[in-house]
């Protein structure tokens, strides 16, 4: 399993982003230091949005126009607003890949998607359209969009100008992606987020949140596994993601130990992929509030630290 075929996530290098993220926002050194170990274990492509904070200005100001990366990002999230009709989300979608081309310092982008699926036919045409006409001129690779349900994925599969996916897809759902379904030759290819469903794979099993208490019993036993196997949980997290049959596996991180200890637990994925497979044929079916978090309660800030006593 070769790390060539990760992508990094950029959300939280612009936004405290992730429920396992107890960091916060990375500067810019750290994020420097996170390109120079992705590009030397052979990763060339960044994941952002133009809903990521300043995540695209940092990509701007430390990757710019490098030919090595490949970046993919994600128009404004209120392109299909109510009150916009076909002509106005044209020119929403081209002000938006505008905004992102200046941000990231680029003059083409290897991929672009649409932030949100729409059913709107009309403004979905006019979206696509505005980013047909800027391949055309070369400021755009592939026209893409992000989804959020297995429904959303289906039509956006069957849609003939969607070039590329991105969904979510972990060891505990498997709504979109199975393990044998069609390689991305055939048709839009995939990118995956939420290899380690938000971070929910690294917190403690027996302190989970109360709308998560479903997902106790199965990371319960994928710690126990990760243990028999002498592997870091991560292992098996990313075993499953890469033997699915997709393009990219988006991993998100905003510490330069925390990629390291991605990429070493990516070394002895191979070696866990068949038990990995033994778990995932028994393991339940989790509830969609469960494995969508956009349907999680709103975080809670954390408390303030106390004054200090002079």
């Amino acid at each position: 399993m070769s790390a060539r075929r990760l992508a990094l996530g950029a959300a939280q290098w612009g936004l405290d982003y992730g429920i396992a993220n107890r960091t916060g926002r990375p500067d810019d050194a750290v994020v420097a230091e996170i390109l120079r170990i992705a590009r030397d274990a052979g990763v060339d492509t960044i994941d952002t949005a133009a809903a990521y904070g300043d995540s695209e200005a940092v990509i701007g100001r430390l990757v710019g126009a490098d030919p090595y990366w490949k970046v993919v990002t994600k128009l404004r999230p209120d392109l299909f607003a109510p009150d916009r009709d076909a002509s106005a989300t044209a020119r929403a979608a081209r002000e938006s890949l505008d905004a992102s081309l200046r941000a990231l310092q680029r003059d083409t982008l290897d991929a672009v998607l649409l932030h949100r699926w729409t059913d709107d036919q009309a403004s979905r045409t006019a979206a696509l359209d505005a980013l047909e006409a800027a391949g055309s001129a070369g400021r755009v690779g592939r026209l893409g969009v992000s989804v959020l349900t297995a429904a959303e994925h289906a039509r956006a599969l069957a849609e003939p100008r969607i070039a590329l996916v991105q969904c979510p897809a972990h060891l505990l759902d498997a709504r979109f992606v199975a393990p044998g379904g069609p390689a991305p030759s055939a048709g839009a290819a995939i990118h995956t987020r939420s290899a380690f469903f938000q971070g929910v794979a690294f917190l403690d099993p027996s302190a989970l949140p109360p709308h998560l208490e479903p997902a106790r019993p199965p990371l319960a036993a994928l710690r126990a596994l990760a243990r028999a196997l002498d592997v870091a949980p991560a292992a098996l997290w990313l075993a499953w993601a890469l033997h699915l049959p997709t393009e990219r596996v988006i991993v998100g991180c905003e510490r330069a130990e925390q990629l390291a200890a991605n990429l070493e637990a990516l070394s002895h994925a191979a070696a866990v992929l068949d038990a990995v497979r033994d778990f995932a044929a028994t393991r339940p079916d989790l509830p969609d509030a469960v494995l969508d978090p956009w349907r999680w309660p709103p975080r809670a800030p954390e408390a303030p630290p106390p004054p200090q006593t002079p």
